[in-house]
């Protein structure tokens, strides 16, 4: 709050203070985030500390408030707005309570004018709301906890008990899971949100539809994404331009999406999986940049494009749940097993009975997204006529009770650790 002032205060194109800012957040994520991990446990066991003072220090969500007090300093610096004058409404914006645990995360020059501006919460609203809360809980209880109940619970600690399409089958389960979950959250709290008059950033957009890795990363927790285009890939980008280097350089091409996401990687946990996870991603997009797909001749009939664009989505799909094999497991070593199990030679055999609920659960997945996508509109469900609300909030609730009621293993929020 303080370092926004004097941000402000400095004659344009002078930067002093900003980085001050950014040093003083990037190192304490940075720090933290490595004292917290396996290895500064062991370091600081090794050194004597018996107390995990991380846990102490670590505020819940601190991540986030890094992030979003970065963009706010780099966003005065720039004249995108002006330093808050307002105290409170600067606590707020950092310690929303939806937000808190998982964001998504907020740019200030977006949500402190909400904050400034009068708030009315009518019918309408409220509607949009509650159908927001239903969806994310359906995502959650109903869709991502009975999947993770089907789910083996030793198929990434101890892959080598299972077979190859055990291996392929339960790593498509978790991707879909783990959508579930986080655009689930982000679900729920948008509309917890709502109902307050603040409207929250949207963060998932159908992501299993991406017809490119780019694309993914746009429907993908695109709140986080966007950050990461706007403060890292961008920068690095322009800094590379302005030594010298053209825009279709090598480097310039490769760099900045490595770095992006290495850096991704590592805010997600200072681990070599994470980090493994996030350079995965870079290299999918180093390669996206220097081997562009071919683009369809103008006279390429629809059929064609819709077996191109179910192709590329299947292809990106594929490889990015490939990717998920190191944020799921507890370290490299056992990615790295998982990995070498799916090659050759190929075991088969699987549990029909788990796999065919898993099966009706993913269904229900992708159904609301086609659903969604075709609306253009992640509360259609308030569009109804009021009868069908009516049927569709009775069945979820049913289906919600259900799921509690006949075993699924309800968790926290998979986001809320970081």
């Amino acid at each position: 709050y303080w370092l926004g002032w004097k941000v402000e205060g400095q004659p344009r194109g002078k930067s002093g203070w900003m980085w001050t800012g950014v040093l003083i957040n990037g190192l304490s994520l940075f720090s933290l985030k490595a004292l917290s991990s396996p290895y500064g446990a062991s370091l600081l066991h090794t050194l004597g500390w018996q107390t995990d003072w991380t846990a102490v220090l670590l505020p819940v969500g601190f991540s986030f408030y890094v992030l979003q007090n970065i963009s706010y300093l780099v966003d005065v610096s720039r004249r995108q707005l002006p330093a808050s004058r307002d105290l409170a409404d600067f606590a707020l914006y950092l310690v929303y309570f939806p937000k808190l645990l998982a964001g998504p995360i907020e740019r200030a020059r977006i949500f402190l004018p909400k904050l400034a501006n009068p708030r009315r919460v009518d019918n309408t609203t409220i509607a949009r709301s509650f159908s927001l809360i239903a969806t994310g809980l359906v995502r959650k209880i109903v869709i991502a906890d009975n999947l993770g109940t089907l789910m083996p619970p030793t198929i990434f600690s101890a892959s080598a008990d299972f077979t190859t399409t055990e291996h392929l089958l339960w790593l498509a389960v978790f991707a879909f899971k783990l959508y579930n979950d986080f655009a689930g959250y982000t679900s729920i709290v948008r509309g917890v949100s709502s109902l307050m008059g603040i409207e929250l950033s949207a963060n998932f957009q159908q992501p299993f539809f991406a017809r490119s890795f780019s694309e993914f990363w746009n429907r993908w927790h695109i709140s986080l994404s966007h950050w990461l285009r706007d403060y890292i890939f961008f920068p690095s980008s322009r800094w590379l331009i302005r030594r010298r280097h053209s825009s279709t350089d090598l480097l310039a091409l490769a760099l900045p999406p490595l770095i992006t996401m290495l850096v991704s990687g590592y805010w997600h946990g200072a681990v070599a999986s994470m980090v493994a996870w996030g350079g995965l991603h870079g290299i999918y997009q180093v390669g996206e940049r220097l081997f562009p797909a071919r683009t369809l001749p103008p006279e390429a009939g629809k059929g064609q494009k819709t077996f191109r664009a179910v192709l590329s989505a299947l292809v990106v799909f594929i490889l990015t749940t490939l990717a998920w094999v190191p944020f799921a497991t507890a370290g490299f070593k056992q990615a790295v097993q998982f990995w070498g199990e799916l090659l050759p030679p190929f075991t088969g055999g699987v549990s029909l009975n788990s796999w065919g609920w898993a099966l009706i659960f993913i269904g229900i997945s992708l159904g609301m997204d086609i659903y969604q996508y075709r609306a253009n509109d992640e509360a259609v469900f308030a569009t109804w006529p009021r009868r069908a609300q009516v049927w569709g909030l009775a069945l979820t609730i049913i289906a919600i009770l259900l799921s509690v009621g006949t075993g699924a293993q309800l968790s926290g929020f998979v986001y809320q650790g970081f």
